[in-house]
């Protein structure tokens, strides 16, 4: 088979610069144990979609506004794995009720920090996707996966990735491929790189859902000889790896312009280390019905913090706001120039001060 032949004229999908987006995974389809924290006790199964990146859910319970942080308890069906992740409200889905009036009927979820997926998250996807190949069959992928196909007779084409399966992928097409025809599918991945697959077309049909007469064509896993009998396999574990569930995805450039929550929820601790994560420059306002507090960000680091009542050292404050259980929070993302008060790195302050609080309990 001749993989170098190209259609001169095509400009291949994976060969554009893509423009930003903030889904940069295929999210699956799923059943998930969910805890919601400070909103759920236990969790509940719930019917759902799963990336790396994020998560949706249907739910009844109010889980706040979008810019909320909370903590996401996850679990596979089988209950083989789990995750613990914090996570910013992306949205909220309403339906109107004749009873209830506008209920929450879904939300979304984006796990956080925003820069990597943590390893038990991906983990969890992987297994989740293994779970759905294995009941259903196979995955549908809402990704924009581009595909070139490379074929010994004819001309190559840009097809779309449209579903995995056990032994074979779907791809979408401008028209039919004979079948029985053997072909190599360069599959572009989110982090930039390709998956090379070697098929043979399986069958072709219209695309009755598409509205350019598109055709679907299912491609079976060809190995490069006879007895490669575990090559399906491997197939499919590369492409669950390298775009369900990679544990690398393109870094965002925008860094969060609004975290908000309860400290009921997140403890302040969390939120502190999370800024440090993210890096971010900015101004933490925590309040509850006594008072009001500010700390302040640079690069990640806090550089000072205040009380609306004036005296107390920041590092005072600071002790005061971490002991809150109740109250609001609200991080709005701004330059700030102060002199950095305390010389510390987030974990390093965190610790020290953890530190003399167990020495005055003692």
């Amino acid at each position: 088979m001749d993989h170098e032949r190209a259609d001169g004229d095509a400009e291949w999908a994976f060969e554009r610069s893509r423009p930003p987006e903030a889904r940069r995974a295929s999210r699956i389809d799923c059943d998930l144990w969910v805890r919601v924290g400070g909103v759920e006790a236990a969790a509940r199964p719930r019917k759902g979609n799963i990336s790396v990146t994020g998560l949706y859910v249907g739910i009844d319970e109010a889980v706040g506004s979008p810019g909320d942080v909370l903590w996401l308890s996850l679990t596979s069906i089988d209950k083989v794995r789990s995750a613990h992740t914090m996570a910013r409200v992306t949205r909220v889905m309403r339906q109107d009720d004749l009873h209830r009036g506008a209920a929450v009927v879904g939300a979304g979820f984006e796990f956080m920090p925003l820069d990597q997926p943590r390893d038990e998250i991906v983990q969890l996807v992987r297994h989740v996707t293994s779970l759905a190949l294995g009941m259903c069959g196979g995955v549908d992928l809402d990704h924009d996966h581009a595909v070139r196909v490379s074929r010994a007779h004819g001309p190559a084409a840009v097809a779309r990735l449209e579903n995995l399966g056990r032994d074979r992928v779907v791809i979408s097409l401008p028209a039919a491929l004979p079948p029985g025809e053997e072909v190599r599918l360069d599959i572009a991945e989110p982090s930039g790189g390709q998956i090379n697959v070697l098929g043979v077309v399986g069958w072709s049909e219209p695309d009755l859902t598409d509205a350019n007469g598109r055709h679907s064509v299912v491609v079976r896993f060809r190995p490069p000889s006879s007895d490669d009998g575990a090559y399906a396999a491997r197939t499919v574990g590369a492409l669950v790896d390298g775009l369900i569930a990679p544990a690398h995805v393109a870094v965002l450039d925008t860094q969060p312009q609004d975290l908000s929550g309860q400290l009921s929820r997140v403890h302040l601790a969390s939120v502190l280390g999370l800024a440090e994560l993210e890096k971010l420059d900015g101004v933490l306002t925590v309040a509850n019905e006594r008072c009001a507090g500010r700390i302040y960000f640079s690069g990640g680091r806090i550089v000072d913090a205040e009380l609306d009542t004036p005296g107390l050292h920041p590092r005072d404050v600071l002790a005061d706001l971490l002991s809150w259980t109740e109250g609001e929070f609200s991080f709005v993302c701004i330059p700030v120039r102060r002199n950095d008060r305390f010389e510390l790195g987030t974990h390093a302050l965190l610790l020290e001060l953890a530190d003399e609080q167990d020495e005055r309990v003692a």
